[in-house]
């Protein structure tokens, strides 16, 4: 942006001395600068408006990774190998190329955590459908989980840009540890910008095959991993790790886990800049607010179908949908960089936004 302005401002200046220069020329002649430097402004024109569209570009050599781009800047990548069992959002960066979420196991960064491999990117998913996992599925199961896990397999992607926002929509089966499709899922993925911060809006909508049942767990729904300096530090390690949570009921740190909160914010700084992710629930979602799978090593999620898993003294959710019957939830993710984390008058503006969709 400022090599843009920088740009624009010598072109604007050589538009006065040309203009001064060429009025001792013959008219042809003034014309053809006039033209060439008409042509010029348009190109910087055109150049500056590109710089703040989003774009989706498929991979050259894998038509299964989509980057999405604010201009040259990299806001994300969707991937749905099939070998991942499941589709992701993987490499999420906030404004000013600041790299957020864990790369391990498939993308390690330097200094990168490695447990949890199932946890990659941002993602929407349930540990018990019908009995079968579809959290814990990933390249690299654990011995005792192999025979439960589920896959999620992305038959079709549609993508489209209106200028200042960019939408991605897949459809896809939900197939069981049998390998027998058990759900339809449609999410469709919005992504914007305001301000210093990215926008994306996740709406997915299960629609039953069979008749299904999803448990009171506590590994579900929506959720993205953090790298490394964005988790809570623990014990007085020295890795690096300075976030903190803060939810909408005013709980901090570790005692944001398992409580309900219509939104809760994490932030810390990476790169000597100040960053604050944001999950915000919405108020059309089942069992509105939902309880927080917040931990302090890097895990953020919210999870909409639990509540005994969250509180012993509660009834257990049990959500079921017979044959033909949906179930939609959708989740908003802020991702903002600045001097200050964001403020809580601005998240809950975006709240207030987002509740009227």
């Amino acid at each position: 942006m400022v090599q843009l302005y920088r740009c624009t401002t010598v072109a604007a200046g050589a538009v006065r001395n040309t203009q001064h220069q060429i009025k001792s020329m013959d008219y042809e002649f003034q014309h053809m600068v006039a033209k060439i430097i008409a042509t010029a402004l348009l190109s910087i024109s055109c150049c500056t408006s590109h710089a703040q569209t989003f774009s989706i570009q498929q991979y050259a050599n894998n038509n299964k990774r989509y980057n999405i781009q604010f201009g040259r800047d990299s806001v994300a990548q969707f991937w749905f190998d099939d070998t991942l069992r499941r589709p992701y959002l993987h490499r999420i960066f906030a404004p000013d190329q600041v790299l957020i979420s864990r790369g391990y196991p498939l993308m390690p960064l330097l200094n990168d955590t490695t447990d949890h491999p199932h946890q990659v990117g941002v993602w929407f998913t349930y540990e018990d459908v019908n009995g079968s996992d579809f959290w814990n599925n990933s390249l690299w199961p654990a011995a005792d989980r192999k025979g439960k896990l589920g896959s999620i397999v992305v038959d079709n992607l549609l993508s489209q840009t209106k200028g200042a926002a960019a939408i991605l929509q897949f459809h896809a089966r939900w197939k069981d540890n049998q390998q027998q499709a058990i759900l339809l899922d449609t999410t469709t993925l919005h992504f914007s910008k305001q301000a210093n911060y990215y926008i994306i809006d996740w709406t997915t909508k299960l629609t039953a095959l069979k008749p299904v049942t999803l448990g009171d767990v506590k590994d579900g729904t929506f959720g993205i991993r953090l790298r490394r300096e964005l988790q809570i530090p623990w014990k007085g390690e020295q890795s690096g790790a300075n976030g903190n949570y803060l939810s909408s009921s005013e709980l901090t740190g570790h005692e944001v886990w398992g409580k309900r909160a219509n939104w809760v914010m994490l932030h810390g700084q990476v790169q000597q800049q100040s960053i604050s992710v944001v999950i915000i629930d919405h108020p059309k979602n089942l069992h509105y607010p939902a309880y927080w799978h917040a931990r302090g090593y890097g895990l953020f999620a919210i999870n909409s179908l639990a509540q005994k898993s969250f509180d012993a003294i509660k009834p257990a959710y049990t959500t079921r949908l017979q044959q033909g019957e949906s179930l939609q939830l959708q989740y908003r993710l802020v991702i903002a960089t600045g001097t200050t984390p964001l403020h809580k008058n601005t998240v809950m503006q975006l709240e207030k936004d987002f509740s009227r969709q």
